[in-house]
């Protein structure tokens, strides 16, 4: 079982579009995948369910309450080869529970260990911040992967995020890699979205990986195949976008079946 976690603390990045496109085409490849939801906001909850789980047995429980995680505990998503830890609203006070209490980042990597043969990935979707969920999830990662849009703030966002990953590898996680960043809601005819490339495969090689070469374009699909409560590789198959994410799945799965 290999876990990525999908993370930048500027909101807006795409972390969630980017782990529905990962789960889908990881399902879509015979794999099996399970999808763990820490964004209070719970958003890929709702697109995966419809909003139909229990919202007293959520990824909150497991950090809050180290409430064990098991397959019979796990929901079944609308979509084959997919399962789910929801997330709730609470996680918004999670920080407060957790304050004082010892070794809370690795709650979420003790909680994995029950179901370490019974899924080939985990993708972690994540709030947009440095906070006790994000430090589980990063604890609990083979790697993570780094969605980002091309502005400045998605700069400001990964040189933080930098510091963190340093700190996770010093203190709980020493495995932590970062497999890439991925370029979302790209719009390759700005000048100024591709001056900001540039400097994203220049911080990319301060923080020793590299920017996907495949970009997931703006593209009113997206957001139509998750209003759908759809994959996008169903709902739009020719789409370019959809071309854009089979590129960028194919990239992704290289680094994960060579790590």
């Amino acid at each position: 079982m290999k876990t990525i976690t999908i993370t930048n603390q500027k909101g807006g990045t795409g972390k969630t579009s980017l782990t529905l496109l990962l789960a889908y085409g990881l399902a879509d490849t015979g794999h099996t995948v399970l999808v763990i939801d820490l964004d209070q906001q719970c958003d890929a909850s709702y697109l995966l369910t419809r909003g139909a789980y229990n919202s007293s047995q959520t990824s909150y429980e497991v950090l809050a309450e180290e409430q064990p995680l098991r397959p019979e505990e796990v929901y079944s998503t609308i979509a084959g080869g997919i399962d789910l830890v929801p997330a709730s609203p609470r996680l918004n006070r999670l920080d407060t529970v957790l304050a004082g209490k010892l070794d809370v980042q690795f709650r979420l990597s003790d909680a994995l260990d029950e179901l370490e043969t019974d899924y080939d990935y985990v993708l972690i979707d994540t709030p947009p911040a440095i906070n006790f969920a994000v430090q589980n999830a990063l604890t609990a990662a083979d790697g993570l992967i780094i969605p980002v849009q091309a502005d400045l703030l998605s700069l400001k966002g990964m040189q933080t995020l930098e510091s963190v990953v340093k700190q996770i590898r010093r203190r709980s996680n020493p495995r932590l890699k970062i497999y890439g960043v991925a370029v979302m809601r790209y719009q390759a005819q700005t000048i100024f979205a591709r001056s900001i490339s540039q400097a994203l495969d220049q911080i990319s090689e301060e923080l020793d990986t590299k920017t996907y070469n495949h970009t997931i374009r703006e593209a009113t699909a997206v957001k139509e195949a998750e209003n759908a409560f759809s994959s996008l590789y169903e709902y739009a198959k020719n789409a370019p976008v959809t071309e854009d994410a089979r590129g960028l799945l194919k990239e992704i799965m290289e680094d994960l079946e060579h790590d």
